[in-house]
């Protein structure tokens, strides 16, 4: 008997200290629990830190994780009463940590109205709170199992006003378009409101009604990029919000299909492109039913005689897509999906045979999409006796050289070291259609018929700048106290290029602008001194109208006429040759060494020791040109000749070494040599 009794004590007190043991748990956890319940907060009142909110939010789902823990533990233990009391704390955490979400929410996905002078939130504004505050507010709550519906919620409220702000706002698609809640009316025509309570700014775009279309604000590109911000929140949180922005691209880019103020140019390639981008189906089907069918014929003039151009390629440019086909053996050609849209800008069409060519263009006559709809283009090409060939040479030279010392303080130098080179050679051969310098005065209208040739870069950069000091003022912590120390603290950089580049010339892959005119128009001092000689003709002019001298007349006329079209009698005519070749760009191995130092004399150490090599990727080959003068010689075969040169030295600024370093001297030597020819 009296060994039961010792057996049952010592259980009673077991369970005594066991019951004490989880009375403190429950206490600590709860004590926390309720400490944290109004947290974040900073200063006394809610913090408007969001971090502290991302935070807290997982310090109270630990707290109710470990609460469901316990609950768990004492469940297996067959403890109801501890169960019980742990799983109460897990909804006293889960309540805490909710209100922390919804405090986030209030605080940071709310949308603020104008109140005062205070501007409130526009469109830019709710998306940046939506994919800043609501993405994270979204995730954390998700990852830490609290309701992260309502932020969604939030994000589709602020994604709703969104879609209204930039339909109509101040930054938005349009001007002036009135848009009023409601779409249900009664049998009389009266607007039926509806009987709810709701928030109008959260009403979806569906629920308005259009008052007033307005005007055009923003350019289309850029308003659908607007709208596509909106749509990729939609996106990302699966708001059927997204739709409805659809529905508003649709609606703008078909407003204005060929009709944007702000892209005048643009064909309908251009707008079919960006409904492809966005993904805008609707549109992209109606912009495919203004493509029909182009068709014509294709003929070749020479003299007064006309003819089929057989095989002829033809060639229908819309925007950066190229439309081509090939007339058959009467010159008839078709090209089918050709843009027939009225209301774009002329598109251009050529139509090249046997090397000659004809550029023009064609006005679309669809006012409504109409897939099957033809308009007939027929081309005619003028055809071409002469033609000119020859070859042009061209040497650029950039030299840059540098050895200056400055002096940068009472005990500072600085020296600056440049040697840089840069050549850029090319050699090329070309062939032109035919123009009248003596008529026009200018080779406007040639068209470049053949290029060949090839161009080459060397290039080499070394620059060096080096600093020191004659002394440098150093403690010395053994006698304690400053010393100078000589020579003082130094520094130096170096760093080198190295790269060549060779690329050959044709058509496909590069362009060559080449205007050939008279001088007295392509020289400034020329045609002022061309317009004094005119004043003063057209002054003898009147004075011969005034005595009606006839003879005086004809004379003064013929030398007018002389100096606008040039002396045909007159064996050479001075010329201005204007060149500029760009090749397609392309990136060249280009070999780069840095090394910089820096030396503390106070402590006989480098602050800064870097040395390093790469090889960069660079466009050596730059756009490059220049303006040659010469002699047009004419032949009384019509072969004639134009031959002109440069041979010329001047300055070009250089930032490295700036205010120290001269400048780098550009030497331009080449000519242009070119013969008129029968075919």
């Amino acid at each position: 008997m009296k060994k039961h009794f010792t057996l049952f004590l010592i259980l009673l007190i077991l369970t005594g200290k066991f019951t004490l043991s989880q009375q403190a748990e429950y206490d600590r956890l709860k004590a926390k629990i309720e400490a944290e319940d109004g947290e974040p907060h900073s200063d006394g009142s809610v913090s408007k830190d969001f971090e502290e909110y991302i935070h807290w939010l997982g310090v109270k789902a630990a707290d109710r994780d470990l609460a469901r823990d316990l609950a768990s533990k004492f469940s297996m233990e067959g403890n109801p009463y501890w169960e019980e009391r742990f799983l109460n704390l897990v909804e006293l955490a889960q309540d805490s940590g909710e209100s922390t979400l919804w405090m986030a929410n209030y605080l940071f996905l709310r949308i603020k109205t104008k109140t005062g002078g205070i501007a409130g939130d526009n469109w830019q504004d709710a998306v940046f709170k939506a994919d800043y505050y609501g993405k994270r507010l979204y995730q954390r709550a998700a990852e830490l199992s609290f309701d992260s519906d309502y932020i969604r919620e939030s994000v589709r409220c602020l994604m709703r006003f969104a879609l209204a702000d930039v339909e109509r706002g101040g930054v938005a698609l349009y001007y002036g378009r009135e848009m009023e809640h409601g779409t249900q009316y009664d049998s009389e025509g009266n607007l039926l409101m509806p009987d709810m309570d709701f928030d109008i700014l959260c009403l979806p775009r569906s629920a308005f009604h259009m008052v007033s279309e307005g005007e055009q604000l923003a350019p289309v590109d850029e308003g659908l990029s607007w709208v596509e911000e909106i749509r990729e929140i939609c996106e990302w949180f699966e708001l059927y919000e997204y739709n409805e922005g659809t529905d508003l691209m649709n609606q703008f880019l078909l407003d204005f299909l060929c009709d944007d103020k702000h892209n005048t140019d643009k064909n309908l390639q251009w707008y079919l492109s960006l409904a492809q981008k966005y993904k805008l189906e609707k549109s992209e089907n109606y912009i495919l039913g203004f493509y029909g069918t182009l068709y014509g014929k294709v003929e070749v003039q020479e003299g007064e005689e006309v003819s089929d151009a057989p095989g002829a390629k033809v060639q229908v440019t819309d925007d950066t897509k190229y439309l081509k086909a090939s007339a058959d053996e009467k010159g008839n050609y078709v090209i089918s999906k050709a843009p027939l849209n009225c209301n774009c800008p002329p598109l251009p069409i050529s139509a090249e045979y046997q090397g000659d060519r004809i550029d023009s263009k064609y006005q679309g006559k669809l006012s409504e999409p109409d897939p099957e709809s033809r308009q007939k283009k027929d081309l005619l090409i003028p055809g071409s006796g002469f033609g000119w060939i020859g070859t042009i040479e061209l040497e650029i030279t950039e030299t840059y050289n540098c050895d200056v010392e400055e002096q940068t303080g009472e005990l500072g130098h600085k020296r600056v070291i440049a040697g840089d080179h840069k050549s850029t050679v090319a050699d090329i051969l070309i062939g032109m259609t035919d123009f009248n310098l003596q008529a026009t005065g200018y080779s406007t209208g040639a068209k470049l018929q053949y290029l060949s040739g090839h161009v080459t870069v060397n290039m080499r950069e070394d620059h060096t700048t080096n600093g020191n000091a004659e002394k440098t003022q150093c403690h010395n912590d053994g006698i304690g106290r400053w010393e100078w120390v000589s020579p003082g603290n130094w520094s130096t950089l170096h760093e080198t290029k190295a790269g060549q580049a060779y690329c050959d010339i044709n058509l496909e892959e590069a362009v060559l602008n080449l205007l050939i005119a008279k001088k007295a128009l392509g020289d400034k001092s020329a045609l002022t001194d061309m317009q004094q000689q005119l004043a003063e003709m057209q002054a003898k002019l009147q004075e011969a109208v005034k005595t009606m001298d006839e003879q005086a007349m004809e004379k003064v006329k013929a030398e007018m006429h002389n100096m606008m079209q040039g002396d045909q009698g007159n064996a050479s005519i001075p010329i201005i040759a204007r060149i500029e070749l760009t090749v397609v760009p392309k990136n060249y191995p280009v070999y780069t060494t840095y090394e910089r130092k820096v030396y503390n004399v106070c402590t006989g150490e480098y602050e800064e020791n870097e040395s390093r090599s790469e090889t960069l990727e660079m466009p050596l080959i730059l756009p490059f040109g220049a303006e040659m003068e010469g002699i047009y010689t004419r032949d009384e075969n019509g072969n004639d000749r134009i031959d002109a040169s440069i041979n010329e030295t001047k300055s070009l600024y250089k930032m490295f070494g700036s205010g120290i370093c001269p400048e780098a001297t550009v030497t331009v030597s080449g000519s242009i040599y070119l013969e008129r020819m029968k075919k």
